[in-house]
């Protein structure tokens, strides 16, 4: 997988309407989500099993981004 697309994917999980405090804990989730991606990338061959683990990261980080952003009641 071409390394600038997969970024693209991973950021594409940016929600809108960040406050400040946020945007810096979702831009950590994608920074580090983007760098655990490029390592299974570069370590695994195109398979199957890479494309799925890429897709959990994909996964993991719009929950995670979710639960930056969840307003608690």
């Amino acid at each position: 997988m071409d390394p600038i697309e997969l970024n693209k994917m991973l950021a594409a999980h940016t929600p809108t309407d960040l406050t400040p405090k946020e945007k810096v804990k979702v831009d950590l989730n994608i920074r580090k989500a983007c760098e655990f991606a490029e390592v299974i990338n570069g370590q695994c061959p195109e398979c199957v099993e890479k494309i799925i683990a890429i897709e959990k990261i994909e996964e993991a980080l719009a929950w995670a981004n979710k639960a930056v952003v969840r307003k608690e009641s």
